[in-house]
């Protein structure tokens, strides 16, 4: 089960925080995939189509945690952008009406 996770931390550290998230998933899906990858590689050459489609499985599980990642990474900027957008004003406006007679 996969759940979400809230924290704070500084606005000046936004930065390193999502190149760490990033990286930390990129470098465990890269590593999976290459793994993975040459195994299939071999099953396909080796004929062992069971195995090959197990290891295709697999790939998309990996693809499948991987684009989760990236879409923590993409939520977290469109938060951050949001909440740098200016704001209205919270003034209440008055409306003036003239009458022209």
């Amino acid at each position: 089960m996969k759940l979400k996770i809230q924290y704070t931390i500084e606005e000046s550290a936004l930065p390193k925080e999502l190149q760490n998230l990033f990286e930390r998933r990129r470098d465990k899906f890269e590593s999976a995939l290459s793994y993975t990858s040459e195994g299939l590689l071999n099953s396909i050459d080796s004929q062992d189509y069971t195995i090959a489609r197990e290891q295709i499985s697999s790939l998309r599980k990996q693809l499948y945690d991987f684009d989760l990642a990236l879409d923590d990474v993409d939520n977290i900027l469109q938060g951050y952008i949001e909440y740098k957008q200016p704001r209205p004003s919270d003034e209440p406006t008055t409306d003036v009406l003239v009458d022209e007679d």
